[in-house]
């Protein structure tokens, strides 16, 4: 994964068909991660797309795109690129969704209900300084 310097602004991937989510997560990533490069893709193909153009530090994935499921575009991501992190969010609390995704590629998983600032900082922190962990979700969080 690459790691980020002073000189060299990490790069981030929001994906999400909702523009105000977009535009909430690139709001924090830049409160959060000084000099992050964030880009915006509403769809799934534009997210395949953005990821033959650019390499990227991490994608945070929607499941719910309008073109496309996202875990089909998780398994398309993890084909191109088996070591790109991806964070997915959902709205469902379904462990089954968590549990599918889980499986095989492994990315890190975040009910869009039980979402906090802090731990998509903390994530985002983790990744960025190489380690491809991720914090544990609080028990306290409803769905989890």
């Amino acid at each position: 994964m690459p790691k980020t310097t002073p000189h060299q602004p990490c790069s981030i991937l929001v994906a999400d068909d909702h523009t105000v989510v977009r535009r909430g997560l690139r709001q924090v990533i830049a409160e959060e991660c000084d000099g992050a490069v964030v880009e915006e893709a509403s769809t799934g193909q534009g997210v395949l797309d953005a990821v033959r153009r650019q390499d990227w530090a991490v994608v945070i994935l929607d499941i719910n795109l309008p073109d496309k499921n996202g875990l089909e575009v998780l398994k398309d991501l993890k084909a191109m690129r088996p070591a790109l992190p991806v964070l997915i969010l959902s709205h469902h609390a379904e462990a089954q969704y968590a549990a599918r995704a889980l499986r095989p590629e492994r990315p890190a998983t975040s009910p869009r209900r039980a979402h906090r600032r802090s731990w998509l900082s903390r994530s985002a922190k983790c990744w960025l300084a190489g380690d491809t962990s991720v914090p544990r979700l609080p028990s306290s969080w409803p769905g989890i």
